[in-house]
């Protein structure tokens, strides 16, 4: 409970998920060990730390006020979402020639920490140039245990913009 009630943080949106609880043997017994897997998640790496150091803080609250010790793994990280803007004109250019594409406003801000940005943050600082961009399909939402991407109707059209964007950008390379 604690955990939902870390403070959010006015420089960017963050997310504290508990995915999973294992505690005890029985509904009368105290259980001994429990383990929780959760992540915490920031709009930038400082606020990324900002959230990861108030777990830990909650936990050593916890060892101290009920003389428990605990012990907290960082199984994985994000950073802030680096970009390279002058990408998002060559996508939109190539999503205006597929049919049954619709463009929507640009979102200049990227909501939430992201799986990809280490990918980003690596190619931008290796010289490269990266993007990242969201494209709708039909499916019940991401994070849940019925997440499926069998949408035989949208993927294709995906398929296309991300073919049609590699051959672009390629194509002007080469020039």
């Amino acid at each position: 409970m604690m955990l939902q009630g870390i403070p959010r943080n006015g420089d960017g949106t963050t997310r504290v998920s508990v995915g999973t609880l294992h505690a005890g043997e029985g509904r009368n017994v105290v259980a001994e060990h429990a383990k929780l897997q959760m992540e915490v998640r920031g709009e930038t790496e400082e606020v990324n730390d900002y959230m990861r150091q108030y777990v830990y803080d909650i936990f050593a609250g916890i060892d101290k006020a009920y003389r428990v010790k605990s012990t907290v793994s960082k199984a994985g990280e994000s950073t802030t979402l680096l970009q390279s803007p002058e990408l998002y004109g060559v996508v939109e250019e190539v999503m205006k020639g597929i049919p049954n594409t619709t463009l929507v406003p640009r979102i200049h801000v990227p909501s939430g920490s992201e799986d990809c940005a280490l990918f980003i943050r690596r190619v931008i600082q290796k010289g490269g140039q990266a993007a990242f961009i969201l494209y709708g399909c039909n499916h019940q939402g991401h994070h849940r245990p019925n997440f499926d991407i069998q949408d035989e109707q949208s993927l294709p059209i995906a398929f296309q913009i991300y073919t049609g964007f590699a051959t672009k950008v390629n194509a002007r390379q080469d020039a």
